[in-house]
């Protein structure tokens, strides 16, 4: 993992992620929609 990656998922918020494939890596932030809050518990 390099060091930027590191540095990234160190300061993360919720629902901020990596994700690996093929060689590449995108930094991802997911969203709950109004409606999945409903039933999305963490």
């Amino acid at each position: 993992m390099s060091d930027g990656t590191k540095d990234f998922l160190t300061v993360a918020n919720p629902g901020e992620c990596i994700m690996s494939l093929n060689g590449s890596v995108t930094a991802i932030k997911f969203e709950v929609t109004p409606y999945e809050k409903k039933l999305v518990f963490t």
